[in-house]
């Protein structure tokens, strides 16, 4: 049988070949894996500057609230703008889109009460589920799924918002109710107490 015209294709792959396909394969796969992953980290290092940016902005507003008596007005909160001043020379701006940190107000000029939202990236972050935005939290006409707000920020008005999973304090062992869940502090007998930048419900000043 003459074997000169048989084709590539047409004989059987060597052991060797095999291998330089198998090992092609390999670093296709771990590219794609490492770009996934790197992806995934940028999204949590953006987050983790959105979340810092609010924790600042939180504490300004509540200097502002202490030095004025009421936070300041959505219409002078802007990004870039100067009205938390001094405690911020300007407040920032979102690390991905360049826009403002969405904030709500009760509508007046001299606000009684704010939410604070944004949409981290990393949609697994524990954190979304804490503040009861697991299905996204509706406000003013955007949706996002993070957010911080005044202690007596009122639990209407923010669509999709749930406490679910919040289970009832025992006293001396605080549960933390972040953010809106602040409110859902089961039964009337529980106050809420805020201690070191979080939200407690409690039975009694011993709960700190």
């Amino acid at each position: 049988m003459d074997r000169s015209n048989t084709s590539f294709l047409g004989r059987g792959f060597t052991l060797v070949e095999l291998l330089i396909v198998v090992a092609i394969i390999g670093i296709l796969a771990m590219i794609v894996l490492l770009s996934l992953r790197g992806g995934t980290q940028i999204q949590k290092a953006r987050d983790s500057r959105r979340k810092a940016d609010m924790s600042k902005i939180q504490r300004c507003l509540e200097e502002y609230n202490n030095d004025h008596g009421y936070y300041v007005p959505a219409n002078v909160f802007s990004c870039g703008a100067t009205s938390l001043s001094p405690c911020m020379p300007t407040i920032p701006c979102d690390p991905w889109k360049n826009t403002v940190y969405p904030y709500q107000t009760d509508g007046t000029a001299t606000p009684r009460w704010y939410r604070l939202f944004t949409m981290l990236e990393y949609t697994s972050d524990p954190a979304i589920a804490n503040v009861g935005c697991s299905s996204g939290c509706v406000a003013g006409g955007t949706t996002n799924n993070y957010y911080v707000s005044s202690p007596n920020a009122p639990s209407s008005g923010l669509s999709g918002f749930t406490c679910d999973g919040q289970t009832a304090p025992i006293c001396g062992q605080p549960q933390n109710y972040v953010g809106m869940c602040a409110s859902c502090c089961p039964g009337s007998q529980y106050r809420v107490t805020q201690f070191e930048g979080s939200y407690y419900c409690c039975l009694d000043a011993s709960c700190q």
